[in-house]
This record gives structure tokens, sequence and C-alpha cells, in this order.
């Protein structure tokens, strides 16, 4: 499927997942979007909870979410609460500069995700950095792993306080993927 834009070169899949796995259109908080998946170029662990390059694109093609998956960033000391803020905003300043203004860190702790490789689980960890837009009142977030590597940027979160969790479809959580069918998208 092509795009009706271009894909800027700040996000292009990092070396090592250059497959374009799948590009369709869905819907995000009932707003069109795009999702794109990239996988490793050699094939392997491409199954979902396996190693990917995501992203979620409003229409236009701005960025509304980044994941990367892989055993490479598994690995590493987390980076200190000072230095994940510093990677954080160094990192929304390229790709989300809008979000820089206005806006409250609620917290920066250590997240974790779990991932399938090579017939094996691992741990993708980092330190997510939690914030809230004083502007729109949604909530974005930023996970920085070993080096202040980004692997996960989400924004226009909509929360549901009666539910105690998030509203938005999460296009970027294989978890949450493999209970969608594809007409779903």
């Amino acid at each position: 499927m092509n795009l009706p834009f271009p894909l800027p070169a700040s996000l292009q899949a990092p070396a090592g997942f250059e497959t374009l796995a799948s590009a369709r259109a869905v819907s995000l908080d009932g707003q069109p979007a795009w999702h794109l998946r990239y996988q490793r170029s050699d094939g392997a662990n491409t199954e979902l909870g396996g190693e990917h390059y995501s992203l979620v694109l409003d229409q236009q093609g701005g960025l509304l979410g980044m994941s990367c998956f892989s055993q490479t960033l598994c690995s590493g000391e987390l980076p200190g609460t000072a230095q994940a803020q510093r990677s954080a905003y160094d990192w929304l300043e390229q790709h989300a500069p809008d979000l820089l203004s206005g806006h409250a860190v609620l917290w920066i702790e250590p997240h974790e995700e779990v991932l399938q490789a090579d017939g094996r689980q691992h741990t993708l960890r980092g330190m997510k950095v939690k914030c809230r837009n004083e502007n729109d009142g949604r909530y974005f977030w930023v996970i920085a792993g070993h080096g202040g590597v980004v692997q996960t940027f989400e924004r226009n979160i909509i929360w549901n306080d009666a539910r105690s969790r998030r509203q938005s479809e999460k296009w970027l959580h294989d978890s949450w993927l493999s209970g969608q069918s594809p007409a779903q998208g």
C-alpha cells in the first residue's frame, strides 16, 4: 500500500529493519491514521511479539507514535532520571517540538516490555518519561533505554478515568494487536 505522503527521513526504519511488513489505514480515537510495521530484513523474529519498528502517523504524515523492539536494545544500563528526561526532550525537539511547551512531567520510572526473539523471551527495559499536555489534557511519553536511545513514543493518548486505563487504541502494542482482526484496522 502506498502512503499518501512521503515518510520523513527522520522516521525511516533503522538498519536491519527495512522490510515494510504492513502499511494500513486505521482509526485512532475516531480519527483516520496509518499504522506501519517494519520487520527485520533477514526475516527473523517477525511474529507478533517479535522484533519490529512500528509507526503511527496521522493522515498528513505527522508522527503519533513510534516503537522499536529490537533485542539489541535489551541490554545495558538504564539511564538515570535526568538523562532519560534529557534524551526524551532531545528526541521531542526533533520529532514533536509542539509538545515541549505547556506540559507537565508526571513521572519518570523504569518500564519493561517483553520481546520474543530467537526462541527466547527478552526484556526490553527503559525509563518512561510520562507527561500530560496541559493544552489539551492528553498524555504523551517517551521511553529511553540504555545510552538514551528512544525505544517508544506515543502522543495524544486519551485516558479513561472511570476505567483507570487508556482509551486510545494501542497500535504499537503487539499484545493489543493480537486481539484485533484485520478488518478492525
